[in-house]
């Protein structure tokens, strides 16, 4: 999941335009490209995306060209080991980011088209709405709609425990009717997770001590 996170907070710091709507099956895409769609619409952190994910077998020029000769002017950069294929059309904002596994010898990667907000001139308020312990951070707040499910993917830092960042959500939950599914902590008290649903509806949280010695929590809830 941070991974995903990574690239996807690398496309919002590409290029920032005004709102436009979108249609995620729009987005151009090879023919030797392996294409599924991750989300139709998601919000991550104020700014509305879709997200496909791809793979292929062919080089990095092989997309670098198909872009050129679809779009025309296009944008190529470096991101670390990730290489980005970037353009505007219409307001809005394509993301091609690429990455390549030595591994199975294929390139990788996601395809986003975003609604690009001025930043300068948005407040976002990440975690409105959603139960906090107290002074907590929240770094990320992705929500999702994809066919007949909604999910909210947060991840929040705080000072706290493992253990009683558990029991505060495990106490919230329980007390708006949701059963607890499956509860560890392991004996050292740097990490445990959390499943508790509501019907179709599921929570997952995992948490864990970092290097800073703070707590991260990755929640993900889906309504269905």
């Amino acid at each position: 999941m941070k991974l995903m996170i990574k690239y996807l907070f690398i496309s919002l710091l590409i290029s920032s335009v005004q709102a436009v709507d979108f249609n995620v099956h729009e987005i151009p895409v090879p023919k030797f490209f392996k294409v599924q769609v991750v989300a139709d619409h998601m919000n991550m952190n104020g700014i509305d995306m879709g997200v496909l994910q791809f793979q292929t077998k062919e080089s990095f020029s092989a997309i670098e060209s198909f872009y050129k000769s679809e779009v025309g002017e296009i944008k190529v950069s470096a991101l670390d080991t990730m290489r980005v294929v970037s353009w505007l059309d219409d307001d809005k904002l394509f993301s091609v980011q690429v990455n390549y596994d030595d591994f199975n010898r294929v390139n990788h990667g996601f395809i986003t088209v975003s609604n690009m907000p001025q930043f300068m001139n948005k407040q976002v308020e990440l975690g409105k709405d959603f139960p906090l312990p107290s002074r907590s951070t929240v770094i990320n707040d992705i929500k999702a709609q994809d066919l007949n499910k909604n999910s909210r993917t947060l991840w929040i830092n705080n000072n706290s425990t493992v253990k009683n960042n558990i029991a505060f959500y495990k106490s919230h939950y329980q007390r708006e009717g949701w059963r607890l599914d499956h509860e560890m902590i392991k004996p050292d008290g740097n990490s445990g997770v959390l499943m508790m649903s509501l019907g179709a509806n599921e929570l997952n949280l995992v948490a864990n001590i970092n290097e800073a010695m703070t707590t991260d929590i990755n929640i993900v809830i889906v309504e269905k």
